[in-house]
């Protein structure tokens, strides 16, 4: 999981290092992920990037449990605004699924 130093970033600094690590997860299999194309499109030094995680797999760590996190949280607030009703909270996470992708 990243270091506290991470969590110091402003939002925009760990936005920007969020989206260029998911952009490149999604892109290649695991194997080519490079860490340099994700250091680049983020705009940070190689020396910030591992003293931010130990390396890709703590990386993808953080991206899965944070991507999860979301998740779970649209679906919670998805079932306060439909008042419980599973199907309605369903079809706004496919929606929002779809936009996501």
């Amino acid at each position: 999981m990243p270091s506290e130093r991470f969590y110091r970033l402003s939002e925009e600094k760990q936005s920007l290092i969020w989206k260029a690590s998911m952009k490149e997860f999604i892109a290649v299999p695991y194997e080519k992920v490079s860490i340099n194309k994700i250091i680049r499109d983020a705009g940070i030094s190689r020396g910030s990037f591992y003293t931010y995680f130990e390396d890709k797999r703590d990386l993808l760590s953080f991206l899965l449990e944070d991507t999860t996190k979301k998740w779970r949280e649209f679906c919670l607030e998805g079932l306060d605004k439909s008042n419980g009703d599973i199907f309605l909270m369903m079809e706004s996470l496919l929606d929002y699924a779809l936009k996501f992708c």
